[in-house]
């Protein structure tokens, strides 16, 4: 995951939805190197790779249904249904 936010609220979204991918910190005093160099416009995006390595889906903004279907986020929890990125 790449993390725009700083060390400690990245640490903190990470540990409340029990994420254990590692994640990158993507500064703004660093220019976003990371989101540059991926081409990201808007927050939140996520990609999916296929098994060979490919991208195989671009979501740019939330949409809850999407994270449910990822397994990303749980149908239970508090989260908003859509939010523009």
């Amino acid at each position: 995951g790449i993390s725009q936010n700083d060390a400690d609220d990245t640490r903190k979204f990470a540990k409340h939805f029990a994420l254990t991918f590692p994640m990158l910190l993507d500064l703004e005093d660093d220019g976003f190197i990371a989101s540059t160099d991926y081409g990201i416009s808007s927050v939140p995006t996520m990609y999916t790779i296929d098994a060979e390595g490919n991208i195989a889906n671009v979501m740019e903004g939330w949409l809850k249904t999407d994270m449910e279907k990822l397994g990303v986020i749980r149908p239970d929890d508090n989260v908003p249904a859509w939010k523009s990125g």
